[in-house]
């Protein structure tokens, strides 16, 4: 049963008189692993921060277990931050990087060293403890980090985009491990990222975020498969987005015409004929065909561009008005003698892959 641990209700920040975060309210449950995302700008950090104690909130209020943190400092919350750059002590070896906050809370020597000791060997660094900081890669840099945070055993952990310095192989490699660590030590987390697969691959819930607001909370198959609205969907990508407006309604189905054209629309839930909306319909639900087959939706398009990544491939087409179709398949699904540059196809999906939005 999910046990409410953190909550904001109605934080804000404002700095020279601008929100950077507007009244954002959600929770965290005891053992969650939640990741904060949008792009540059959009408040995640600066959320944060203040459930850090970094940065003081203009408005409202973040409890713990119940508690109001904000008077709180941010030695007394119980809740390390992994940096970007990891903040590690340059002078210090990473024994003693490790120790830190066991020094803090005035621990015995043997104490410290026993934990410091047990920290390094789960994290793989064992060997490294008697190095400098300058001596290490930015994969042991990381992990010396995730160590002298995890070392005090908090109930909490904050990650500000702390594999964003990584290569791809030890970004991968590294999500693997704070996700074993996550659920070994049933500690909530809390990772602010940049990166969908970094949030999509490990996280229970993710927050969408965007000019100081929250778009969307859900878990990562529902924001992939049903954004809230035009800028989810955009930001996670993979999407073709008309922007029309609901003609009629009739049992659950309906016509939305883009443009010249009328679509069929099977998820319509929480719009009136009348309004005007964005269909979204995922590129990985749009099929090519060499001519119309007056079955499901079907619009009359050229192929600009084939991209292929390994196994899969993406067909950007455009219509003859300027409207443009995105198509994601495997490889060795397309036909190749179809799927060729300049030529004139028909790009169609079936009426229940279609949903509407907000625009």
């Amino acid at each position: 049963m999910a046990v409410t641990m953190l909550e904001l209700e109605g934080v804000e920040k404002k700095y020279g008189g601008a929100a950077a975060v507007d009244k954002v309210s959600f929770s965290v449950n005891k053992g969650e692993f939640i990741a904060i995302m949008g792009p540059s700008g959009c408040g995640k950090t600066t959320t944060l921060r203040m459930i850090a104690g970094l940065d003081v909130p203009d408005g409202g209020d973040i409890r713990l277990w119940g508690r109001s943190l904000v008077d709180d400092a941010p030695w007394d919350r119980d809740a390390p931050l992994v940096w970007q750059n990891y903040a590690l002590f340059p002078f210090m070896s990473v024994q003693k990087n490790v120790e830190f906050g066991l020094v803090q809370r005035k621990r015995p020597k043997a104490e410290r060293r026993k934990k410091s000791q047990e920290w390094m060997e789960r994290l793989g660094i064992g060997a490294l403890a008697n190095r400098g900081v300058a001596q290490l890669s930015g994969g042991q840099r990381q992990r010396v980090a995730l160590a002298r945070a995890l070392v005090t055993e908090p109930e909490m952990l904050l990650l500000d985009e702390p594999l964003s310095a990584l290569d791809q192989h030890l970004r991968v490699q590294m999500q693997g491990e704070l996700l074993r660590l996550q659920r070994e030590l049933n500690t909530t987390f809390i990772h602010v990222t940049h990166s969908q697969s970094e949030s999509f691959a490990m996280a229970d819930r993710v927050i969408v975020m965007n000019g100081g607001t929250v778009q969307q909370i859900d878990a990562p198959k529902v924001i992939h498969q049903r954004p809230a609205n035009r800028f989810v969907a955009e930001f996670v990508g993979g999407k073709n987005i008309f922007n029309g407006r609901l003609q009629a309604l009739n049992a659950g189905t309906a016509l939305f015409r883009v443009g010249e054209r009328e679509f069929t629309v099977c998820g319509v839930d929480g719009f009136d004929a009348g309004d005007d909306a964005c269909l979204v319909v995922g590129a990985n639900h749009v099929g090519i065909q060499a001519a119309p087959r007056g079955q499901g939706n079907e619009m009359d398009v050229e192929i600009e561009t084939v991209e292929t990544s390994g196994s899969s491939a993406i067909v950007h087409m455009r219509a003859a008005d300027g409207t443009e179709v995105i198509a994601e398949s495997a490889v060795g699904h397309l036909d190749d003698a179809l799927v060729q540059v300049g030529a004139r196809v028909v790009a169609c999906w079936e009426p229940d892959d279609g949903f509407l939005v907000p625009r």
